[in-house]
């Protein structure tokens, strides 16, 4: 995790503070669909003024589970569906974008519908921006072309 002093926010809201989700029935919804809902606790990512992202372990590697946050939403607001289909096919064309893995239109699951998204990490801007030496390493990652390696 990254400190506030580094210009850097906090990746992880405190347990405390995590808006809970039923994780019982997430892994019953991904067996159903093959897929298994790792041991390590799902950790909400701090930050985000609309929905709300987890990440967690999928299969032995980590994703992002977006949902709406909880409560009426404005029609067209939030809308998982129209992201996930976007997403699905935008990593083909954009490699920087996550590849959409996992779509749920069935709100008994979690309160909302839901997907699942590959993780990327990365730099994280909020409020001001990160110290020159935290900009210079992200934008050279980002602009490095996909299958390009550092040696």
């Amino acid at each position: 995790m990254e400190s506030q002093a580094s210009g850097v926010s906090t990746l992880f809201r405190p347990a405390a503070e995590t808006e809970p989700q039923d994780w019982a029935a997430l892994a019953r919804h991904l067996a159903q669909h093959g897929m298994r809902l790792g041991d390590a606790p799902p950790r909400q990512f701090a930050g985000g003024f609309g929905n709300l992202n987890y990440l967690l372990d999928l299969d032995g590697r980590q994703v992002v589970l977006r949902r709406p946050p909880p409560g009426p939403l404005p029609p067209g607001a939030n809308d998982m569906a129209r992201e996930h289909r976007i997403l699905s096919v935008l990593w083909r064309a954009f490699p920087l974008a996550p590849q959409g893995l996992h779509f749920c239109a069935d709100s008994s699951v979690l309160g909302a519908p839901f997907q699942l998204i590959e993780y990327r990490s990365g730099l994280v801007i909020r409020e001001s921006l990160p110290p020159p030496e935290y900009r210079r390493a992200a934008i050279g990652r980002a602009r490095r072309p996909p299958g390009l390696e550092a040696h």
